[in-house]
């Protein structure tokens, strides 16, 4: 299993060093620098000496997914992330993760099972086109407090089925489903499409894992390894202002995920 960090891009340079094995970037930020920052992107890629195989924040605020009509729509999100998906692809990634949850959640007064036909044809859009930079989607399950649209692990996997796509799945966040009570057990259900994983320590503080949480990073290792899961798991938590400091002191507890 490949561990990384999900962190500023101006941290990447410290992961290598470590024993992490790949960085985490911000989609958007990605897909709306100005050409100058992004060459800076790739130079700090160069420099760090590892790719950056995955990436969050996907949705921008600029892009409204519910209130206009489906083809005007379609038309900002394929501008969007055909470039975001291009400039991913150069840095090294490998996965787009779909969290975005304010963005995704459903407009009060919106029928759910309207929203829930166009969140999926988004989905399709977004996994046709991760496809062509051979790239997948992963659906994150989030909190309650962060969307009212996918909170379990099960409810990711159901929309990825739902879309007919190959390469759009879901994903576990530890973190979150620590908050909503979601079971470890479902990640049986789900193995087929669990295409990544997030982990933060299971406290509401969401910092990075310490000695005090072992157990529980065993029992998720243990967890993914039951199911024969060997992809990707990013550490993405709320760093101190020493955050070198951070990964260093949670990098045994990440290598627990190799373990097994």
């Amino acid at each position: 299993m490949k561990i990384g960090v999900s962190c500023p891009s101006e941290y990447w340079h410290l992961l290598k060093a470590i024993g992490f094995d790949f960085a985490e970037g911000n989609f958007t930020s990605t897909a709306l620098a100005k050409e100058s920052e992004f060459c800076v992107l790739c130079e700090q890629r160069e420099a760090a000496g590892l790719d950056v195989e995955a990436f969050n924040c996907f949705f921008p605020s600029r892009i409204t997914l519910y209130e206009n009509d489906w083809k005007e729509t379609a038309v900002s999100l394929r501008q969007f992330a055909e470039k975001g998906f291009e400039r991913a692809n150069i840095l090294g990634g490998k996965i787009a993760v779909i969290g975005s949850g304010k963005s995704r959640s459903i407009p009060s007064g919106m029928n759910p099972k309207d929203a829930e036909a166009r969140f999926l044809s988004i989905l399709s859009l977004l996994g046709e086109m991760a496809e062509k930079a051979d790239m997948r989607i992963a659906i994150e399950p989030l909190s309650f407090t962060e969307t009212n649209l996918i909170n379990t692990v099960c409810e990711g996997y159901d929309f990825a089925v739902k879309t007919g796509c190959k390469n759009v799945g879901t994903m576990i966040d530890f973190y979150h489903a620590f908050t909503v009570g979601d079971s470890l057990h479902s990640l049986p259900i789900a193995k087929e499409k669990l295409f990544h994983a997030h982990i933060a320590r299971p406290n509401l503080d969401r910092k990075v894992p310490t000695e005090a949480d072992r157990e529980a990073c065993i029992r998720y290792a243990r967890a993914l390894k039951s199911i024969n899961y060997d992809g990707r798991i990013s550490l993405e938590a709320v760093f101190d202002k020493d955050i070198e400091k951070d990964f260093r002191n949670t990098y045994p507890l990440m290598q627990l995920f190799r373990e097994g």
